[in-house]
């Protein structure tokens, strides 16, 4: 939601129709935000305000922006981590955002500390067989745990790789290969301290005062 002086700015609901002075009464509808008014003087004050560069956008903190532009912005946010930010990490970080003090930035590296070296089944990796790189997804962790431990360079996942391996590794093949966290590797773009900070930005509040904890919504 676009925020108007560090808050959430509400949109003003349409009256029940059993308030409506006239149901044939003409309205005016705000394109920006779709809301309606009976009144026209109240509509002209709101589409006036919308094209003020008043608004920021709660995802990015992108100031100085009109209403569409902070809509726009925060759309484009959540596209942006709907497809960069992986399924199986929401939950564990929702968790480490959960009731967090720490400003964003302190926010942002202890999550990609926190990740850098777990893995989830079910995440998209890379991985090196005999010096060739090969995308794929962790089907599990040997030895397994409860929840990821803290991998060392030599712990074992069993990944099934995406490629045509027939041609690779011979007809038997069946994609799955064991591979250590030392040949395992993430796209950057999604083990980031940006991506993370993204996430946080999308997923969680934080008041202005010293030592506010981040609210998951």
């Amino acid at each position: 939601m676009p925020l108007l002086k560090r808050k959430p700015h509400d949109l003003i609901p349409l009256l029940p129709e059993e308030e409506w002075p006239d149901m044939e009464a003409e309205v005016y509808q705000v394109d920006a935000s779709g809301e309606i008014f009976l009144n026209y003087d109240d509509y002209l004050a709101r589409a006036m305000l919308y094209q003020k560069r008043v608004f920021s956008c709660e995802k990015t903190g992108r100031l100085n922006l009109t209403y569409a532009e902070a809509v726009n912005s925060e759309r484009e946010v959540k596209r942006t981590m709907d497809r960069l930010f992986p399924e199986v990490w929401r939950k564990p970080a929702l968790e480490v955002v959960h009731y967090c003090s720490m400003d964003l930035n302190k926010l942002s590296t202890t999550l990609y500390d926190f990740f850098k070296d777990r893995l989830y089944i079910g995440e998209e990796v890379f991985a090196e067989i005999d010096g060739c790189t090969y995308s794929g997804t962790v089907l599990t962790q040997l030895d397994p745990t409860p929840e990821p431990p803290q991998a060392t360079p030599s712990t074992k996942f069993e990944i099934l790789l995406r490629q045509d391996l027939h041609a690779l590794f011979g007809p038997d093949s069946d994609g799955k290969h064991v591979v250590e966290m030392c040949n395992i590797r993430r796209d950057r773009v999604v083990l980031s301290k940006q991506n993370f900070r993204r996430f946080a930005r999308q997923v969680a509040t934080k008041e202005v005062y010293m030592g506010a904890p981040w609210i998951v919504k």
